[in-house]
C-alpha cells in the first residue's frame, strides 16, 4: 500500500486563545484528502464519519487520567 505525504501547517502561536481553531484549520485539508481517498476506496460518508468519531473518541479517552 502506497503512503502519501500530507502537509500540515505548523502552529504560529504558542499561547493564544485561537490556537485550537488554528489547529482545526491546519488539519482540515488533510482531513479532506483522507475523506476523498476513503470515498474513492468505496467508503460512504456515514461510515467515514462514524469511524472518525470513534477514532477521535478513543484518542481522547486514552489521554484522560486513569480512573476518569
Amino acid at each position: 500500500m502506497k503512503r502519501s505525504s500530507i502537509a500540515i501547517a505548523h502552529p504560529s502561536w504558542v499561547d493564544h486563545p485561537d490556537r485550537a481553531l488554528q489547529c482545526q484549520l491546519a488539519l482540515e485539508p488533510a482531513l479532506e484528502q483522507l475523506v476523498q481517498r476513503a470515498a474513492e476506496s468505496g467508503w460512504t460518508e456515514d461510515e467515514m464519519a462514524c469511524a472518525l468519531f470513534e477514532l477521535a473518541g478513543t484518542r481522547v479517552k486514552e489521554r484522560l487520567p486513569s480512573g476518569a
